[in-house]
């Protein structure tokens, strides 16, 4: 490769050129001319000029030969220099070609293994899709199934209501033929007796008219026969009347055995109502005594045990019933230390409502003592869950019954009761403060979103509370069955019912209807249909916002209306 450095060696001149030999002969016959004149006249002067020219040529001789070779050495240094570039330049062409060899090379390799990604990507896809397609087919056939056994068990139940509907009505028109015909059997009966009866008074009042009465005797007139005295008067019949024979009654059900507490003024309600709330203000100054009692007393436990009861409560959740379990046994172990615990006793008989007045009445002061920290932390329980209940059951209420289970439990152990009587009143106080409408009391309404997730969430917990089916336990139920059916129907006998009526329907029914149908059978069906088709007829409507408009359910009772469809979707219900 040619370089433009290398041409200034052809165009470098030496500096003895042709120009500068001439002078120096001219110079040199000049001197040597005079310096033959010098000589010829032997003249010393000549011969020192000479001498100095002499010296002078021979050290610009020397001057300009080191010219001369310090041009060629910066010649050869320059020269030197542009090779060492050239080369640098050709190791930096070579460089930057094998740079450019590198990036095409892992260009290649990268549009390779964006190739290889984009088949695999879409190998994945594909494999996916089908994986999709086989899942969307196995749930279209499992939904299919379902819906084909849905179908089935609707048409069963379908058929079983319609047989029990035809039994029942086939055994109320047999009721009323016999009930007929034992009624005309009856009345046949009374009327053979009224007739015989009038019969024998007139055969008798014929025998009279014919055979006058004998004159009045004496004593020691009257005769006698056979030794007996004879009467002074005929005796006259007596009329007895005719019982009708008791007509066979169907057994009653749990919702006939209920009717005595339905037919409860509201003055009778009223005045347990506020039994209650006397009980709800007494338990508060009973935790503030029990508290400085036992902090006089140097006894430091009381919080811990309170924190305990609190800390487990609030653990209970809707889908673990194995550590559910462990939460209560923790809570049955804090309210056993507290049963043994030696401590400060309390008159448990100003603490129970609805136990047996007479066992309270004959109790002595003696008798009815009970462990004051045993009552504050049941007390304390109680006020726990109920917290639980609106925090957590106004949101879901499926975790209603877990709490409700865990409630129930506790206030059914013999341990925790006072002769056999259940302190379950604690946590009905609370619930009458709270929600007084499930009682059949009017109170005031609140109003936003928090009220009515709070009464969502009592009306849950108290079906899940009273709800349980005690058959196979060995204790008592502490909350009946009778409590609810009680409830709902002073609920729906409501003439003017309140829109917080209508939240607690739904709430406690929604989640209970297996429950409800169990316990109560077609009676709980019944109460069902009542509250789902009829009774929102009775709710508050909402006001027109544009004239000639119809007023339409207000949300709360909207919400009861639509229930229906959402029962027949979740249970197979149709009402």
């Amino acid at each position: 490769m040619s370089s433009p450095l290398r041409a200034s060696t052809s165009r470098s001149t030496p500096r003895s050129s042709p120009s500068r030999q001439r002078l120096t002969s001219s110079r040199s016959g000049r001197a040597n001319g005079h310096r033959d004149s010098i000589y010829s006249n032997d003249s010393p002067s000549r011969q020192l000029w000479e001498d100095v020219s002499r010296i002078q040529l021979n050290d610009d001789l020397i001057f300009k030969r080191s010219l001369d070779e310090q041009s060629a050495v910066h010649e050869r240094a320059h020269r030197a220099a542009l090779d060492e570039s050239l080369a640098k330049h050709e190791a930096v062409r070579q460089s930057a070609e094998r740079a450019r060899e590198r990036v095409d090379l892992e260009i290649q390799r990268e549009r390779a293994r964006r190739e290889q990604a984009e088949i695999e990507e879409l190998e994945e896809s594909r494999q996916k899709l089908s994986e999709e397609e086989a899942e969307l087919a196995r749930v279209k056939s499992q939904a299919t199934k379902r819906t084909e056994e849905d179908r089935k068990r609707l048409d069963a139940l379908k058929r079983e209501r319609d047989d029990a509907e035809r039994q029942a009505e086939a055994s109320r028109q047999q009721l009323e033929r016999e009930t007929a015909t034992r009624a005309k059997q009856v009345a046949q009966a009374k009327e053979d007796a009224d007739r015989k009866v009038r019969e024998d008074a007139a055969a008798k009042e014929r025998a009279k008219v014919q055979k006058p009465d004998p004159p009045p005797v004496t004593p020691q007139q009257q005769p006698e026969s056979n030794g007996l005295p004879k009467p002074a008067a005929p005796i006259q019949a007596v009329q007895v009347p005719v019982q009708a024979p008791a007509v066979q009654q169907p057994a009653p059900t749990a919702a006939a055995s209920t009717v005595p507490g339905l037919v409860s003024t509201p003055e009778q309600r009223k005045a347990v109502h506020d039994r209650y709330l006397k009980l709800w203000r007494r338990l508060k100054v009973f935790r503030k005594e029990t508290e400085k009692q036992c902090k006089d007393a140097g006894f430091k436990d009381l919080g811990e045990l309170k924190r305990g009861i609190n800390t487990q409560v609030g653990m209970i959740n809707k889908s673990d019933k194995a550590a559910n379990k462990l939460y209560l046994s923790k809570i049955e172990a804090t309210l056993q230390k507290a049963a043994t615990m030696q401590g400060p006793m309390v008159d448990i008989r100003q603490y129970l409502l609805s136990a047996d007045q007479t066992a309270l009445a004959n109790a002595t002061p003696q008798q009815a003592q009970y462990p004051a920290i045993l009552l504050y932390l049941l007390h304390q329980f109680a006020k726990r869950t109920i917290r639980q209940l609106i925090a957590e059951g106004g949101a879901d209420t499926e975790v209603c019954d877990p709490i409700g289970i865990i409630i129930v439990q506790i206030f059914a152990r013999p341990d925790y009761q006072w002769q056999g009587h259940s302190l379950i009143d604690l946590l009905w106080a609370k619930y009458h403060v709270f929600c007084p409408q499930l009682f059949g009391i009017r109170a005031q309404e609140g109003v936003g979103e928090e009220y009515f997730r709070r009464t969502t969430g009592l009306a849950a917990g108290f079906s899940a509370i009273t709800l349980r089916d005690f058959s196979k336990s060995k204790n008592r139920n502490p909350a009946p069955n009778s409590l609810w059916w009680e409830s709902m129907a002073r609920i729906l006998n409501s003439p003017t019912p309140q829109t917080t009526h209508f939240v607690i329907l739904k709430a406690a029914i929604t989640d209970f209807v297996p429950r409800i149908v169990q316990l109560f059978g077609g009676a709980g069906k019944a109460l069902i249909k009542n509250a789902v088709r009829v009774f929102p007829g009775k709710g508050p409507k909402t006001v027109p916002k544009r004239p000639g408009e119809k007023p339409s359910m207000a949300p709360a009772v909207m919400a009861l209306d639509s229930l229906a469809q959402t029962l027949e979707q979740k249970y197979g219900l149709a009402v």
